[in-house]
């Protein structure tokens, strides 16, 4: 079919899509209406009201020659998709003449477009196939006799400021893979190790190959969306399969394979004989002749301009708080409540700005003006700082798991919830819940090596300073400035390594405020076998003191008992970065000076020069060590850095 152009793949950055949109004119920016989206079934000469985007029912407003177009010259309005956004607005409808498509991901709300919401953590592949069948033109325009004998007023009331010029017919079909890992980390793991681009098949190999060799943290969704041809006798699928084994991603990629070769064969055939409107082209009545039509004064462009900044802030405030709801975080009512205000205020405000009465030929947007006026003083203050819901993944076979840290100069209260239906595996692949007990039937285990000894193995745990206990489906902790609490696995000190699996906590802070001073604040982790440790490296040209809370598990042989970074009660020996202190203490050392931190220190740091920190062992005595620990270091004093945001690996930020 010559009409039929070539699949592409789009990479999408990871970021979140939250509605909305803009189209553009050549002679001004044009905002598209909020709220305010209806379904398009455009005809030649219809009335199009440019303000607030809505087709007019006036067949006798234009008169004029239909001309078919070829497919060639039908890329008028929207041509070849370059990227996943342009994609989903054509699907979505929010476009000025562009149609609503027939949804067919199940259970899509506010449409394709607004339901491919897109967090840090993950990775949308979009396949998309474009067919053109060639257009209409209205040729030979002229205003009809009863127009021109209406006045501006009833002209636009009938017949709108412009007129429907041209229709673009064909067909629209994308193919989204979603791929969800359960946090941002674990998804930059991923996309520096493998290659997810070119053709499906392509990619697919590349993916059973890395499932083959370790299992990926994440799950793969196929949403499909078809405008044109018979969507009823399309592939419906909505299909999820978690990245564990080549097995469970064979169930997708079977669907992908048939969806590919749905999308190449009976899809093209399909529009051959059902074309659908995928979009159409209008131009304005003044080009006919049509004088004193209104236009729109700078001040109300940028009141509209303001309030789809509004809009967008909204949207985003909402979506929060439903994340919070979705995943049973809590959250306070009044700020619920608050958002809610909020949107709807700006709804209002946004009827009057993007309609206007005329009188005389006048616009009148004096209630536009007065409500924008007043909008800033009625909204409702929002702290964005405890509203938002943040990820935390916490993989089976870290030692430490996964932290929320502190790095303001106050107290710090979060509350946290559990991801529903998660397992992992611990020792011979024993599934279990966060509760511990085994999914497969067996019995629950205890161990008087483990983490926590009453507890039982493969429960999620809460660490608070050096305690650890079973942590519950939902809390509230508090942390400390400069301090960190944990979630990690139940297992036995030194048996982590066999472990598979994550769990997923959602947290939010609840005192937090946007305008709280944050101090420079690093997390470093600490091998116990690392003879190098691990590197802390300042650029600033002054001293810093900082505060260094450690915590964790560790040993320097496995003849030793685990202890804490304090170490145990003796010295460690002439052999040992410092002799004096405990062996299996965590010390620091810079340039020729050793430093004892322990689990908890106040201590200088010299600019540009690197602080390595690691455990006190004897020299050469590294490679029969086992366990980890965590470091989070905060600048106490560093006058010259006022606001800084957690740093997760600074040797990346090194010179």
């Amino acid at each position: 079919m010559s009409g039929l152009k070539h699949y592409v793949i789009l990479l999408c950055s990871p970021a979140l899509l939250l509605g909305g949109c803009r189209a553009s004119r050549s002679s001004q920016s044009k905002d598209v209406v909020p709220f305010n989206v209806g379904d398009v079934e455009p005809v030649l000469g219809q009335g199009y009201d440019s303000l607030v985007q809505e087709l007019r029912n006036s067949p006798n407003c234009i008169s004029g020659t239909p001309a078919k177009v070829s497919s060639a010259a039908s890329q008028i309005n929207l041509g070849q998709n370059t990227s996943s956004d342009s994609l989903m607005r054509e699907f979505s409808g929010e476009v000025k003449g562009t149609a609503k498509s027939v949804f067919l991901d199940v259970g899509a709300a506010a449409g394709f477009y607004r339901s491919l919401n897109r967090s840090s953590s993950a990775w949308n592949l979009v396949y998309a196939v474009r067919i053109d069948s060639g257009s209409e033109q209205l040729r030979a325009v002229t205003l009809s006799d009863a127009s021109k004998a209406l006045a501006t007023p009833a002209l636009l009331q009938t017949c709108g400021d412009e007129y429907v010029m041209q229709i673009n017919r064909g067909g629209l079909l994308s193919i989204t893979l979603n791929l969800d890992f359960t946090n941002e980390e674990s998804r930059q793991k991923w996309q520096s190790q493998i290659k997810l681009s070119g053709s499906w098949p392509e990619v697919s190999k590349e993916l059973s190959r890395k499932i083959e060799n370790k299992a990926m943290d994440g799950t793969l969704t196929i949403k499909v969306n078809q405008l044109g041809g018979t969507p009823n006798q399309s592939l419906l699928a909505v299909r999820s399969c978690p990245l564990s084994t080549v097995e469970e991603f064979n169930t997708c990629k079977q669907r992908v394979d048939e969806l590919m070769a749905y999308a190449s064969t009976d899809f093209p055939k399909q529009v051959d004989s059902n074309p659908a409107v995928l979009n159409f082209v209008t131009a304005p009545l003044r080009n006919l002749g049509v004088a004193g039509l209104p236009t729109v004064s700078d001040e109300v462009l940028k009141i509209r301009a303001n309030l789809e900044k509004l809009r967008q802030d909204s949207l985003e405030l909402e979506a929060a708080v439903n994340l919070a709801k979705e995943k049973n975080v809590d959250m306070d009512q009044s700020m619920v409540n608050a958002v809610t205000a909020n949107r709807d205020q700006i709804k209002q405000v946004a009827k009057s700005c993007f309609n206007y009465s005329l009188n005389s030929g006048t616009p009148d947007f004096g209630a536009c003006v007065a409500q924008s006026n007043q909008l800033k003083a009625n909204l409702r203050p929002i702290n964005r700082a405890s509203l938002d819901v943040n990820e935390l993944a916490v993989n089976a076979d870290s030692e430490v798991g996964n932290s929320v840290v502190n790095g303001s100069t106050d107290n710090m209260t979060i509350v946290y919830s559990v991801g529903d239906n998660r397992s992992w595996d611990y020792g011979k692949k024993i599934p279990v819940g966060i509760d511990g007990i085994p999914t497969d039937g067996s019995s629950a285990n205890l161990s008087s090596n483990a983490l926590s000894t009453s507890d039982k193995l493969g429960s999620l745990l809460v660490r608070e300073g050096q305690s650890y206990r079973r942590a519950d489906r939902s809390g509230r902790v508090e942390i400390a400035p400069g301090e960190s609490i944990s979630f990690v696995i139940n297992d036995g000190l030194g048996d982590y390594g066999d472990n598979t699996g994550v769990q997923q906590v959602y947290w939010r802070c609840v005192n937090c405020r946007d305008g709280d001073q944050q101090r420079l604040t690093y997390r470093l982790r600490v091998k116990a076998s690392d003879s190098n440790g691990s590197i802390y490296s300042r650029q600033a040209d002054q001293s810093g003191v900082f505060h260094i809370a450690a915590y964790g598990k560790w040993r320097s042989s496995k003849f030793n008992a685990f202890t804490d970074p304090q170490g145990n009660n003796k010295a460690c020996g002439s052999s040992c970065l410092l002799s004096s202190a405990n062996s299996q203490s965590l010390v620091m050392k810079q340039g020729d000076t050793v430093t004892p931190i322990g689990k908890e220190a106040k201590t200088g740091i010299k600019p540009k020069e690197r602080a390595y920190f690691l455990m006190n062992d004897g020299s050469g005595g590294y490679g029969d060590n086992q366990g980890e620990i965590e470091i989070i270091l905060q600048c106490i004093k560093c006058d010259s850095l006022k606001s800084h945001s957690l740093i997760l690996d600074p040797e990346e930020n090194e010179t």
